[in-house]
């Protein structure tokens, strides 16, 4: 389970993503929201038994640009960063149990 990245959350943004500003009316709320639905995604991951990985920091510290807009990839750079994100935790003793 991955909470979604947020280009709100992404320190340091990049010269284009300090420039996106179509929906900065909304980041407060957006960043309460994510906050209040991380502790909810941590729950349901513990009673499902699955893996949550927040993806808000996926990003941290990269300084090029990743976000188009504050929630889609300007590049397939993105995605693999977030891959990446995804699969770090994820241990041996994980996989010999899905075998």
């Amino acid at each position: 389970m991955v909470l979604q990245p947020f280009m709100g959350f992404k320190q340091p943004l990049s010269e284009a993503e300090r420039n996106f500003k179509a929906y900065a009316y909304r980041e407060a709320v957006v960043k309460q929201l994510y906050h209040r639905m991380e502790g909810g995604l941590k729950n349901l991951a513990q009673e499902d038994q699955v893996l949550y990985v927040d993806g808000r920091t996926a990003f941290e510290g990269m300084d090029q640009t990743i976000f188009s807009d504050d929630v889609h990839f300007v590049s397939e750079e993105g995605y693999r960063l977030l891959a990446k994100q995804m699969v770090r935790p994820v241990t041996e003793e994980m996989l010999e149990k899905v075998k």
